[in-house]
């Protein structure tokens, strides 16, 4: 079924619309908060740009099959990969780093990450209170 004919008669009669990820209750309400918006990724083709890359909650090699190679191919050009999962999966066996976690921990290991970069002077707090929402002090 598609949601063409649906929205357009929704706009039609001015309707309100939900973003698809409200209505499967998948919106990733923390990013909005903290960014503005729900979507502030770039493109995939951006992770040659990275220095790190953090595969954190998903196994692109299964589940992002026609785009996993951008990782690979920027592991070749001197990005770091660390597989964080509770699991060794296919991401895992393909990134530099794996930590290996227990399931339910990550918001603790999220935590402890943002500890140590405030606590370390790492932050670049200028950023973070002219683009978040963040109770910087």
């Amino acid at each position: 079924m598609t949601q063409a004919p649906f929205l357009r008669f929704a706009g039609l009669i001015g309707a309100i619309t939900l973003d698809a990820n409200g209505l499967v209750n998948d919106l990733p309400v923390g990013q909005h908060m903290t960014f503005g918006k729900f979507s502030s990724a770039s493109s995939v083709d951006d992770n040659f740009h990275s220095e790190v890359l953090l595969l954190w909650h998903s196994n692109p090699g299964y589940t992002w099959i026609p785009y996993h190679h951008y990782i690979t191919e920027a592991r070749y050009r001197g990005t770091k990969v660390v597989a964080i999962a509770p699991d060794v999966n296919a991401a895992s066996v393909a990134a530099d780093t794996f930590v290996p976690i227990q399931p339910g921990t990550d918001a603790a290991l999220a935590l402890a990450m943002c500890k140590v970069v405030v606590d370390e002077g790492l932050a670049d707090e200028a950023f973070m209170r002219s683009q978040t929402d963040l109770p910087c002090s």
